[in-house]
């Protein structure tokens, strides 16, 4: 397989993210909402209810059942929002429906990370970054094995892992203004986000292609756009 460097500039990645968003913000804002429900709740309602250690135990074991299939149905939502494809807020829960890969790499992975972070915190990053494609990888390639998972993002990684950092970074600006707003704003940025990192996915595959220099359109998905109106086309970008 060929190696893709992703070279397109953090603005043109939260330029995507936003036409892709465009019209879809309540439903990302609701799956927001209900991926946080669901996972930071009944961790607070245990630590509201419980003693402190064993309410981080009852956590502990919650984090371990649901975080992994919360985050796949989440990333799912995000993939198909940019794709333009059918979705809707609930599918944040049809990670369920590949519980067993869901929870497998939650574990193989945050393993994996721990152990690099012994080493100190520095490489620990850089192994969150190496694996951070791996649920959209499992999303798209159902046979693939976890371990086959995280390996293409080791893969894909390769060379992408500063850009990807970059582009996170580039939004601590609107992570600060959120917290003036108690956190509330961060309903809003966390798709605005992810859906930014679905591009940088797709970039990374080559889902996401350069058209010629004098086509009207400056991005374009060429596996996930055929049969769409190029007006509604996430990838669609005014000539500068």
């Amino acid at each position: 397989m060929n190696h893709i460097l992703v070279r397109e500039t953090c603005h043109d990645l939260r330029k995507l993210a936003r036409e892709a968003l465009q019209g879809k913000w309540t439903d990302a804002v609701v799956a927001t909402l209900i991926f946080g429900a669901v996972t930071m709740l009944p961790t607070a309602l245990a630590g509201a209810f419980f003693s402190k250690d064993f309410a981080a135990i009852v956590s502990n074991i919650y984090m371990l059942a649901v975080q992994g299939p919360f985050t796949l149905g989440y990333t799912s939502f995000m993939l198909q929002l940019f794709r333009n494809e059918p979705t809707a807020p609930g599918d944040v829960f049809s990670g369920f429906e590949r519980y067993g890969q869901a929870v497998l790499l939650y574990i193989v992975m945050g393993i994996f990370v721990v152990l690099w972070s012994l080493l100190l915190i520095v490489p620990g990053i850089i192994a969150m970054y190496r694996y951070r494609l791996a649920y959209y990888i499992l999303l798209d390639n159902p046979n693939i094995s976890v371990l086959d998972a995280i390996n293409e993002s080791k893969r894909l990684m390769t060379g992408n892992k500063g850009k990807l950092f970059l582009l996170d970074l580039s939004f601590i600006g609107w992570a600060l203004l959120c917290g003036l707003t108690f956190g509330l704003g961060f309903v809003v940025l966390m798709p605005y986000i992810s859906v930014a990192s679905v591009a940088f996915y797709e970039l990374a595959n080559g889902n996401l292609k350069a058209r010629p220099a004098d086509s009207t359109y400056g991005l374009y998905v060429s596996e996930h756009s055929e049969g769409r109106d190029p007006e509604n086309d996430p990838g669609k970008s005014e000539q500068a």
